[in-house]
């Protein structure tokens, strides 16, 4: 992530690490597997990362210098379109766009050929609107006069995500707090300097948890077992569940069952290496007060 200055490109510069660290947060919990910083030779993107089998390439642009959103035009003209296009002939590839201002028109396209179920159905149901129909073949001419139909693949492979910055900096921490004991913001700038120290680097969970937990960052997993917020949480839902067995009770007894008994016992034997697996259905009744009918008692649920 270069610095060039300006006030305008450190802002820039500043968007683009939030949305870095986010991701590479996420690949510190394994929703992603991989990511690579500015890969050579790869233009016109921040990074690409590897999630459920697919790379994805990301490109980040803070803001519109005039207006309040992308159109199809500024996309073309900031050439975001055409690096698109070039990495989305791989059949395989993914690419996301990511700014504080929305790309209304992209994202629309791309919604509407990701909900429909083919080609024909894009093309007579969501586009009949005649804007839709002129962006469409506006993209397409953008993308070079690419048949409709290879436009309406490529297009189903595109995401569009904005979010302001202050929003975008929230969510960083909130998945930083809830990933590693530690203030979440010398987290945030331990990972913004990893990522300027190895421009194009390749990070793994692994590698960003090994730097993380070094003796020179001194950061460490968060261990929910030993957060005492989770622990009086955990106690909580304990007692509100007692409690409502306590309820439910006839005469004050309760009806054991023989596959209880089975559990606990397995469960609480020194010598047993085997796991439990429990399933089942979970129903509440309401237990009225007891009733004649024909004078035999019977209770009604």
């Amino acid at each position: 992530m270069s610095l060039p200055g300006g006030p305008a490109d450190k802002v820039g510069n500043r968007y683009e690490e939030a949305w870095t660290v986010y991701i590479m947060a996420q690949v510190m919990d394994e929703q992603a597997t991989m990511i690579r910083l500015e890969p050579p030779g790869v233009a016109g993107v921040e990074f690409w990362i590897q999630r459920a089998g697919r790379l994805e390439y990301h490109q980040v642009k803070r803001e519109r210098s005039v207006g309040a959103s992308w159109s199809l035009a500024d996309l073309h003209r900031e050439k975001v379109l055409w690096h698109f296009w070039q990495k989305l002939e791989d059949g395989s590839a993914y690419c996301v766009f990511v700014s504080e201002y929305p790309a209304h028109e992209l994202k629309q396209l791309a919604e509407r050929a990701q909900n429909a179920a083919n080609w024909s159905e894009f093309q007579s149901e969501f586009l009949k609107a005649e804007k839709k129909a002129e962006n469409f073949d506006r993209l397409c001419n953008y993308w070079d006069d690419c048949p409709p139909e290879k436009a309406y693949e490529a297009l189903k492979r595109i995401t569009v995500r904005s979010k302001e910055e202050q929003d975008l900096r929230e969510a960083v921490v909130m998945l930083l707090r809830s990933l590693v004991d530690g203030p979440p913001t010398h987290v945030y700038t331990a990972l913004v300097q990893l990522a300027k120290d190895n421009v194009h680097g390749q990070f793994t969970a692994h590698a960003i948890w090994h730097h993380l937990e070094s003796p020179q960052q001194g950061f460490h997993r968060r261990r929910w077992a030993n957060d005492p917020h989770v622990l009086a949480k955990v106690k909580g839902v304990n007692d509100a569940y007692l409690l409502s067995q306590d309820t439910a009770t006839i005469g004050g007894n309760i009806i054991t069952r023989d596959e209880t008994q089975g559990i606990v016992q397995q469960l609480t034997e020194p010598e047993s290496v085997d796991r439990t697996l429990i399933t089942g259905e979970t129903r509440l009744h309401r237990l009225r007060w007891p009733r004649k009918r024909r004078g035999i008692p019977m209770f009604a649920w």
